[in-house]
């Protein structure tokens, strides 16, 4: 699993920036929304996340942040959808040094197959998203 500091949280409102402001990417399995941290939106947030809880949000790193969405409608079994967010959470962590690192990144899962495949082939799905969207090095 990757560390609480890489992962987005609900209360801070990056989410729904990168969602709308995100570039997208595409392949097989997987879709993902990826923003810089440069983009003015999110400077615009974290300005304000310091500035009204100064003690609580000094230290917070502003990226890389990653989110993984596992959509009921991909399975209904709730075990099946957290088997698919780790698998992509553990590629992630052990992938993270040679991710590019000043991105905000949300990875979707559009099909239940990814819990079945082996991690080889996992690991190729990933490694072409990322490719395809410039964050891999």
């Amino acid at each position: 699993m990757v560390q609480k500091q890489f992962r987005f949280k609900s209360w801070d409102g990056f989410i729904q920036i990168v969602l709308k402001k995100g570039l997208p990417a595409r392949c097989e399995f997987f879709s993902l929304r990826t923003l810089p941290k440069e983009h003015s939106f999110i400077q615009s947030r974290y300005k304000k996340l310091v500035n009204t809880r100064p003690k609580l949000n000094a230290n917070m790193p502003l990226a890389p942040k990653f989110a993984v969405v596992v959509s009921k409608k991909v399975s209904r079994s709730a075990v099946t959808r957290n088997r698919i967010r780790r698998r992509v959470f553990e590629w992630i962590r052990i992938n993270l040094p040679k991710l590019n690192q000043d991105q905000l990144t949300m990875v979707f899962v559009h099909n239940d197959s990814v819990a079945k495949i082996n991690y080889p082939e996992l690991d190729s799905q990933l490694k072409e998203l990322f490719k395809k969207a410039k964050l891999y090095k």
